[in-house]
């Protein structure tokens, strides 16, 4: 029970982090042009 509440932990973490790097990316794109 433990190893699958992990799993899921893990894996809902990862997407949040993904999206969150994705999310940073997007916001480096848009600070260049604006800079620019």
């Amino acid at each position: 029970v433990l190893d699958a509440w992990i799993a899921r932990v893990s894996r809902e973490e990862r997407e949040a982090l993904e999206a969150r790097q994705q999310a940073m990316m997007e916001g480096q794109q848009e600070g260049r042009h604006v800079s620019h």
